[in-house]
């Protein structure tokens, strides 16, 4: 993020670095420009990359008594913070069906600030990156998880996350992805149309969804998760 802090000229040095400092407060990886009648060189505000990969990891993998210490609440006393540390793949579809009981409605949404994290991903090599503010997300996969510890991190930040703290870190850990069920060439009956229909397992993990199945007519379709709303076993044909 960018600031301006205007109208510098009118107060002394002491002054204007007490309000950079309550600003970092607020937002530790601000970039804080001074200036005068709002006059800012234009390279200054554009191609600013704001979305700092490196600033997002440096802070997702503060401990949360860390974090608290640089977002201290100023006013609201009710706003807190959650951190879910983990070791284990996600399940892209259950982390994102997560992510709209939160803030997937503004009703829900306006109690979460922000959420930000840092995610493996059951299917992909790459780490996922997360930044919520209230409704709005930007999410990615950003680089190769290489030789780093493939270990997750979220934080809610918000109105009465404490008292949440218990349900919360359930439904993280309930995206984790657990061994599969079916294997490639196991008859399964998988949902379409409303209605189960047979069909074998032909990939695991394809796209980041659990199954790719062919049906018996030769269609295919995904099941994004290992769950029964999705696929399930396929009774044994008796003569």
């Amino acid at each position: 993020s960018t600031v301006l802090l205007n109208k510098t000229d009118l107060v002394d040095e002491a002054t204007a670095l007490e309000c950079e400092r309550r600003l970092t407060e607020v937002n530790r990886a601000v970039d804080i420009i001074r200036c005068q009648q709002a006059r800012v060189p234009l390279g200054r505000l554009f191609d600013v990359q704001a979305f700092d990969l490196a600033k997002v990891l440096e802070e997702q993998y503060m401990d949360e008594e860390e974090f608290h210490s640089f977002y201290k609440p100023k006013m609201d006393r009710s706003i807190s913070n959650v951190g879910v540390q983990f070791k284990g793949a996600i399940v892209m579809a259950k982390f994102q069906q997560l992510l709209d009981d939160c803030v997937g409605e503004e009703q829900s949404a306006q109690d979460f600030l922000r959420i930000k994290g840092v995610f493996n991903v059951q299917g992909s090599d790459e780490m996922f990156v997360l930044q919520c503010v209230h409704m709005l997300r930007n999410q990615s996969f950003t680089r190769p998880w290489g030789d780093h510890v493939r270990e997750s991190r979220i934080i809610f930040i918000g109105r009465g996350m404490q008292p949440r703290r218990r349900q919360l870190t359930e439904w993280v850990m309930e995206c984790v992805a657990q061994p599969l069920r079916f294997g490639v060439g196991d008859h399964v009956l998988a949902l379409t149309d409303g209605r189960y229909k047979r069909g074998r397992v032909v990939k695991l993990w394809d796209e980041l969804n659990a199954y790719r199945i062919r049906l018996s007519n030769g269609d295919e379709l995904w099941a994004p998760a290992d769950e029964e709303g999705f696929v399930k076993a396929s009774p044994v044909r008796t003569k």
